[in-house]
Parts: C-alpha cells; sequence; structure tokens
C-alpha cells in the first residue's frame, strides 16, 4: 500500500494550522493552561487532524489564509493570473506590464503557486498522515490523500517533474510519469479504503471539518473516481494503455462518479462562511471576462451568458483580449461596455463540475474505451447538467444549435480578432474524430467556467478550444504566442532552497525550464 509512513524534513507547515479550534468542548483542569489543547484532548476530538484537513481543502486553490480570512491576492496571482488566464477565462487589467503580458512568468506568481502546494497542501497531509500512522486512522488517511492528489495534480500539472514521490527523503524532483503513477496507487488504495469503512458502517467522517462535502464518505469516493479519469484522460496522448486502463478502472468502479450538482467538488457556503475572492479582484479593476470566452459564447448565443456575466453599457457581452498594453489599462477600467464576472459574494468556489464528468466519458467513449455508453449521450448529458448546474433554461435548443464561435470586437482599442473554428454546439454523428474532439472539449471548457487549471490542461493537451492568442507576448521568443504557454517555470526561489533537487527536475523536464517546453502528457 502506497498510504506509507513519510515524513517532511524539508517544508514546515504553513501558518497557524489550529486556528479554527475552540476550546468550548475541552474538560479543563487546574494544572492545564486553559488556552491550550493537549494532545489528547485533540486526539479525542479529532481537532487536530481535522484542524490540518480543512487547511488542505483551503490550499488546493489559496483561498483563504489559516486565520479564516479570504486571501484574494493570494488567490488572483495563483488561480486569477495563472491558471483562469491562460485557460481563456479572464483577462488581467493590472497596471504592471508584466502581469498583463501573460507569458512573462513573474517570480511573485511563480513562487506563490509552487509555494501554496507544499505549506498549504503537501505539509498539513504529512501532519495528518502521521497521526493517521500512529493511530490506525486509516479513513483519515484516506481522505487526506484523496485531496493530496487534488491538490498536487494541479502544480504535476503546471510544472512538470516536481518533489511528490521523494517527498521526505532525497529532495530530488520526480519525472511526471512516476508521479502520475503514484496518482493512480494512492487513488486505488485510498478507494479501497474508503469502501471499507462503508462496509463496516462508517458513513461520515470529519464532518465538523469537511467544507466540501460534510463528512460523506461516499461523495468522496465519487471524487476520488472522476478524478482518476480526468487524470486519465490526461495521459491519453502519451500512454494510450494507461489512459484506458485508468478510465475503465474509473467507471467501472461501484464508488460511482460526480454526476449531480449535489456531489461536485464545491466550497459551500454552508459549511464554511467565506466571501469569493473574484468579488474584491474585480473592485480592483484586475480581472474582465477575456475575449475567448465572449467570443464563443455570443457566437453560440449561449443562455449561461447571463449567469457568467453582466452586461455592457451598450446592452452587449464584452470582454478583454489577455496581454494588453499597459497604457491602455485605464481606457478599458472606465469603459462602461464592458462586462464583468457574475460574481457575488456567495458564488461558491467549485474545483470540479458535475458536467466534467460526462464530457470525460464522452472523450473516453469517442476514443473508443468502455465508458458505458455512448459519446453523444455523455455529451448530451455534460451540456445538459451544465445548463442545470448555472441554473439556465434552454439545453435542448442550444443542442440542436448549429450556431458557430463569434469574432471579438474591442470596444477600447483595435484589438479585434476571430476565432478559427466551425464547431457547433450540435452534435454531428457524421463528423470525423478531430471535429468531435473539439466539439467535447470546447463545451466542457464552456461548462468548466472558472475552473482555468483544467481548462489550460485541456487547452494544451487536446489543442482545443481554439484561443485568442495574446496582444504582447513578453516571453522572450520562450513561448509561442499561437500555441501558448505550456507550463510554469520553477520559481527561482528554488534554485537557491533546492537546488540540487531542481536540477533533477529540469533534467527530467527534457528541455529548457521556461514557459515553451512541454510537459510529459503534452505530446498531440
Amino acid at each position: 500500500m502506497i498510504l506509507k509512513n513519510i515524513f517532511n524534513t524539508r517544508l514546515a507547515v504553513a501558518g497557524v494550522a489550529l486556528a479554527f479550534m475552540s476550546t468550548s468542548c475541552i474538560d479543563l483542569e487546574d494544572n492545564i493552561n486553559p488556552n491550550e489543547a493537549t494532545n489528547d484532548m485533540m486526539a479525542t476530538d479529532n481537532l487536530k487532524a481535522g484542524s490540518f484537513f480543512q487547511q488542505m481543502l483551503r490550499g488546493i486553490a489559496p483561498w483563504q489564509n489559516t486565520d479564516g480570512n479570504v486571501s484574494a491576492g493570494d488567490y488572483e496571482i495563483t488561480q486569477a493570473f495563472n491558471y483562469d488566464a491562460l485557460g481563456g477565462y479572464i483577462a488581467c487589467t493590472h497596471t504592471n506590464a508584466e502581469w498583463n503580458s501573460l507569458l512573462f512568468f513573474r517570480e511573485q506568481a511563480r513562487k506563490s503557486l509552487f509555494d501554496a502546494a507544499y505549506t498549504r497542501v503537501m505539509s498539513p497531509w504529512n501532519e495528518i498522515h502521521k497521526l493517521a500512522v500512529a493511530d490506525n486512522l486509516t479513513t483519515l488517511d484516506a481522505l487526506a490523500t484523496i485531496v493530496k492528489v487534488a491538490g498536487m495534480h494541479r502544480t504535476a500539472d503546471s510544472y512538470g517533474p516536481i518533489l511528490y514521490v521523494n517527498y521526505g527523503s532525497t529532495g530530488d524532483y520526480d519525472a511526471l510519469d512516476k508521479v502520475y503513477a503514484q496518482f493512480f496507487e494512492e487513488l486505488d488504495d485510498a478507494i479501497t479504503v474508503l469502501n471499507t469503512a462503508i462496509t463496516s458502517g462508517s458513513a461520515t467522517t470529519l464532518e465538523d471539518y469537511d467544507i466540501v462535502y460534510g463528512g460523506s464518505i461516499a461523495k468522496w469516493m465519487k471524487f476520488a473516481n472522476t478524478l482518476r479519469l480526468r487524470l486519465a484522460m490526461r495521459c491519453s496522448y502519451v500512454d494510450a494503455n494507461l489512459a484506458k486502463t485508468e478510465a475503465e478502472k474509473a467507471v467501472s468502479s461501484s464508488a460511482g462518479l460526480i454526476e449531480m450538482k449535489d456531489d461536485r467538488f464545491e466550497i459551500k457556503h454552508e459549511l464554511i462562511n467565506y466571501t469569493h475572492p473574484y468579488v474584491e479582484i474585480m473592485n480592483w479593476g484586475e480581472a474582465y471576462p477575456a475575449a475567448s470566452i465572449i467570443a464563443y459564447m455570443n457566437g453560440y448565443e449561449d443562455p449561461r451568458r447571463s449567469v457568467y456575466f453582466t452586461v455592457g453599457a451598450d446592452g452587449n457581452y464584452n470582454g478583454v483580449r489577455i496581454g494588453l498594453n499597459v497604457s491602455n489599462v485605464s481606457s478599458y477600467r472606465a469603459n462602461a461596455n464592458l462586462s464583468h464576472m457574475n460574481i457575488t459574494a456567495n458564488t461558491p468556489i467549485v474545483l470540479m463540475y458535475a458536467a466534467e464528468s460526462y464530457f470525460l466519458r464522452a472523450e473516453g467513449a469517442l476514443r473508443g474505451r468502455s465508458m458505458g455508453g455512448s459519446a453523444e449521450d455523455f455529451y448530451t448529458a455534460g451540456v445538459t447538467t451544465s445548463f442545470a448546474e448555472r441554473g439556465a433554461d434552454g439545453a435542448s435548443a442550444y443542442l440542436a444549435s448549429t450556431n458557430i464561435p463569434g469574432s471579438f470586437s474591442d470596444v477600447v482599442a483595435s484589438n479585434g480578432a476571430s476565432i478559427n473554428s466551425t464547431v457547433t454546439p450540435a452534435w454531428d454523428a457524421s463528423a470525423n474524430f478531430e471535429t468531435n474532439l473539439e466539439r467535447i472539449i470546447t463545451q466542457k471548457w464552456i461548462a468548466g467556467y472558472l475552473e482555468g487549471c483544467e481548462a489550460w490542461s485541456d487547452y494544451r493537451r487536446t489543442g482545443y478550444p481554439k484561443l485568442i492568442p495574446v496582444v504582447n507576448n513578453a516571453s522572450n521568443g520562450t513561448i509561442d504566442s499561437d500555441k501558448g504557454a505550456r507550463r510554469i517555470p520553477y520559481p527561482d526561489q528554488e534554485y537557491i532552497d533546492n537546488a540540487s533537487g531542481v536540477a533533477v527536475g529540469v533534467t527530467l523536464l527534457g528541455g529548457p525550464d521556461n514557459g515553451g517546453t512541454k510537459l510529459w502528457w503534452d505530446k498531440k
């Protein structure tokens, strides 16, 4: 079993992970500090393990500090400026030209994204793992491991080789294929453990700390299976046999997949009080809907537009191209015709939508894998589920539409552009493989709006959806404007803190440490 006892000797736990703990359930004695919980007390109430577990959930996409306050700045430079921009969802309108160029990758962003993975996911996982091993808490260990994979696959899919298999030992980075092999093995082990827990009559655990599923073990199993399916599809062009095996294993599992809104991976407002970080980011005037998503949805006359965006003063949905010249930023911020993201304080952070599982199976079926249905049926279910998740009407008419993506008109400058695609929402059984793959990925992209990590990964893996390139490319020739960034370079600080380890990683990468080098699975 891969859930072995690994101790982290290199990275300390970030922040004060136990800040959530209440002393209301502690029976104080005269010789005990009334402001300090003992290890026995914390073990009794799962306070220590629960606090670390919640820290992991808050760290996958850093939206909250360990003190419980919203961390819009961290979210902005990790999720927004990296994933959501690279995935074609938002355009940065920062006054700093380096941010707007997108393909520059400032050290601040590279370091924040990298550090968050280890200090907010790996380190608290390590603490939970030590507690679980010491007290034989296998269910807890399995849940924490699923969250670890959910967080660290984003890091692996961003940088390439990372410290994972060797975590706590040599410090050397691991090849991405080895990291993925461990992802699959860990998910296998975790699902087996959780299935045993359910069979023995344990339906829930960590109810007071699980801000995603409220402690439901069955829902965590569905998420783990769907995550395995996501990672299996990632391997389609580099190892078709591995992709087929893991995808079919996920679909055939008795644990099931995420299929409805209630099962998706969402930080639930009813379980923890928070304001969506984009509310503050939009107030700063530093993010607007990207030209690509606006052009597609305008061309399709997509009913979800009113859910995703506000209407500009001219009555239209208008966006911004990525990579603006900083001299124009003030003109965009002052233009009332621009749309905004339709996000309120109560908008949830979602890291896996229910619709995704249907689109994953649609792609799998298109590739000839046993997914339990046809590509068309799963595609239809994906679109229908997305409309239901977003509270939009008109899914049936949309699925019959032969509209094509529209062109983009810039309301401020001469930055208009066309989408080089004629793919329609309507399924075409006579179309070739590539056309229907584009159709599936394009609709998966629209359905997954603002989960940019998956969108960017799909774009690199398949070439879809076809995105409008950046206006300004500040990569000094290392990144092709039309193909976009293929990875995020390692932070400079790593070359100081772990020079030998990152050197191994660069060797395994097989190319220079810049944004133009392809990852292991990026082989189309």
